[in-house]
């Protein structure tokens, strides 16, 4: 269990704590105290911070820069339109695997 979940289990325990002594302590008493718990526990439930695991795939042309002072334009485009159809080819494998996610355009 987490901090933040131990936290919130915590306040949960103490809001139905404080619940069960209404009838000892009143509604004006209970609630006065129940407020500041409930805003507590409502603040952590959306700052909770959420993980979650990621994959990319860089794809680096080496020597593009200086490929790109030497070739004609349409020459570098077929280049590049290459690597990235590889690079798709790669990424439809990984799809295929089972992972789950977004494709970049």
């Amino acid at each position: 269990m987490s901090d933040t979940d131990a936290a919130a289990a915590a306040l949960s325990k103490a809001i139905a704590a404080l619940e069960a002594q209404r009838a000892v302590l009143g509604d004006a008493i209970t609630d006065a105290a129940l407020a500041p718990l409930r805003a507590q526990l409502s603040a952590q439930h959306v700052a909770a911070p959420r993980r979650r695991q990621v994959s990319v795939l860089f794809l680096d042309i080496v020597g593009s820069t200086s490929l790109s002072r030497t070739l004609d334009p349409e020459e570098i485009h077929d280049i590049m339109d290459r690597a990235r159809t590889e690079a798709r080819k790669i990424e439809d494998h990984v799809l295929t695997l089972g992972f789950r996610g977004k494709r970049a355009a």
